[in-house]
């Protein structure tokens, strides 16, 4: 009956000289437990919000929905994304405008070779911007990236990221920012105040391939990087003003790499522009290294901290780096002196 009475009112209004009336897509879809998340990023509006409700979600995503927001009611604690055994567990592609995804636990396939956790390839670099944030990226077994990003205006704010190895020739990535050479360039990009708990090859890398790109005027400003194989922030390819601020890198074999040689010859330049100042260096077998001879200048390495008021350690900066002046802290903790202020206010 109901498709009767439809049909019916279709013909009429064409009769009539109506236009019809079809279904609207609406502006936001709820999911719960046993739903698929996809099947509601394909039905919502453009520029619409999915909304995921707590519970275990077993499937990969590829987002193509313009503007969408994906978001979790209940925040990456309560809400987890198993992946299929796909590369990316969340594909964002290209020409979407501004795509958000807040709030979630990733947990990459066991039996992938190469597993993605939230990726923007370069190849969709066009037309898309990523905002990642608040979520959690777990590996099984093998990583290839936790995030990337490649959008032009993309952030990567307050995730955390566990580690693991890729295969001896690749390295594995916490964060990625990258460009690739024929892509539109990856600008103005924050990596900020995420979590990088160790165990994958590099923290957070900042790289640009091959000639013809440019990955420029990214800020990485606090994060946490520990207990990295290789390097806890690493710069290579045609990178340009790139800040590095306010971070605590600790327990790394090398706190921070700036690969002024082409980047394994795959670089279409060297970085210049970089500043690495207000950060914490602390147990870091190497702080800074700059890798090969092909610089402008001294690099800007100021005002850090170096785990001692004493400044940096000779042996722990390899090239041309100035870091002076530096920073000193109070030999007291900040707490114990707020502690000996309060005593002597009661005494008072």
């Amino acid at each position: 009956m109901r498709k009767e009475i439809a049909i019916f009112i279709s013909l009429l209004a064409i009769t009539l000289g109506v236009s019809p009336i079809f279904a609207i897509s609406p502006d936001v879809i709820y999911v719960n437990e046993g739903e698929s998340i996809q099947s509601a990023i394909n039905n919502v509006a453009v520029g619409g919000k999915v909304i995921v409700n707590p519970g275990t979600y077993y499937e990969s995503i590829d987002i193509q929905k313009s503007g969408l927001k994906l978001v979790s009611s209940g925040g990456r604690d309560s809400t987890t994304i198993i992946g299929n055994p796909t590369s990316q567990v969340i594909k964002i592609n290209s020409n979407l405008g501004t795509v958000t995804v807040d709030g979630f636990t990733i947990v990459l396939s066991d039996s992938v070779s190469n597993p993605n956790g939230i990726a923007q390839g370069y190849a969709s670099a066009t037309g898309t911007t990523s905002i990642i944030q608040n979520n959690r990226i777990k590996v099984t077994n093998n990583l290839r990236n936790g995030i990337q990003v490649s959008g032009a205006n993309s952030k990567v704010i307050g995730n955390i990221v566990e580690g693991g190895p890729l295969t001896v020739d690749w390295a594995s990535c916490g964060i990625m920012v990258v460009n690739f050479a024929g892509y539109p360039d990856a600008d103005n990009i924050l990596v900020k105040d995420n979590n990088l708990l160790g165990g994958m090859d590099y923290g957070i890398a900042v790289i640009q391939w091959y000639d013809g790109g440019k990955t420029s005027n990214v800020t990485i400003d606090g994060n946490i990087i520990e207990k990295t194989v290789y390097g806890g922030i690493s710069l290579g390819g045609n990178v340009e003003n790139t800040k590095i601020l306010n971070n605590i890198i600790k327990n790394n074999e090398v706190g921070i790499i700036t690969d002024q040689d082409f980047y394994y010859g795959r670089g279409g330049g060297n970085p210049k522009g970089t500043s690495i100042n207000y950060n914490e260096f602390c147990g870091n077998v190497v702080d800074i290294e700059v890798y090969g001879d092909n610089i402008e200048g001294k690099l800007d390495a100021k005002y850090n901290y170096w785990c001692s008021n004493t400044g940096p350690q000779k042996e722990k900066l390899k090239g041309d780096i100035d870091t002076f002046p530096f920073e000193k802290r109070n030999s007291i903790p900040i707490y114990s002196i707020l502690k000996i202020l309060k005593k002597n206010q009661e005494k008072s």
